[in-house]
């Protein structure tokens, strides 16, 4: 019983959270009280999705099978607009990074809302190092994601999210930006004792 009022709770808090826009920086993950610790709580978030996977098993996707586990880097984008295609480097620099440093706990993987290419992602023309290297669901219109939760109506894309283990959003980066690396180190790697 105390299980339910807790996930209760924890879901009446994170819909007010998303509600409210999350200024970059406020809430360390290192620091983030993680409320949402049960799948059941998770799958209530207003943030919960189930998506189409481009890329390998499954093939579809859910915020719960993300997070609960482990931090998230969330990419929202098109393929047709020129700041994501910029940003798209910096996400595979960001995928690299988090193979190297497996105490960050760290997955990265982008919504694609565009409508280019039967299964959502037309990598005619892309070059190698351009190409996606992390994973890409597919929301056509961006039909299933709230648009005042995502921020969509406020920012539009790119955007990207960042969750702590369990669905808390620490920090939300609205438009272009280089320093994706810098961000995750500071949000998910725990700092080295006696410094």
């Amino acid at each position: 019983m105390r299980k339910q009022a807790l996930a209760a709770a924890v879901a009446a808090l994170t819909v007010g959270m998303a509600a409210a826009f999350i200024p970059s920086g406020v809430v360390r993950a290192a620091e983030s009280p993680q409320p949402i610790i049960t799948r059941a709580a998770i799958n209530k978030s207003p943030f919960a999705f189930t998506l189409p996977n481009r890329y390998g098993n499954p093939k579809k996707i859910s915020f719960t099978d993300l997070v609960f586990k482990q931090n998230v880097v969330m990419f929202l984008w098109t393929t047709d607009c020129p700041l994501c295609k910029l940003e798209v480097r910096h996400m595979n620099d960001l995928v690299k990074w988090a193979k190297e440093h497996p105490k960050a706990n760290l997955r990265v993987v982008s919504v694609n809302f565009g409508d280019d290419g039967k299964d959502g992602f037309d990598a005619a023309g892309w070059d190698e190092v351009m190409m996606p290297k992390f994973e890409v669901l597919w929301d056509p219109g961006a039909r299933r994601f709230k648009a005042d939760v995502w921020q969509l109506d406020k920012h539009g894309i790119p955007i990207t999210f960042f969750f702590a283990q369990g669905g808390f959003p620490v920090r939300v980066i609205p438009g272009f930006t280089a320093d994706l690396i810098k961000t995750a180190q500071d949000e998910f790697l725990p700092p080295e004792r006696g410094k």
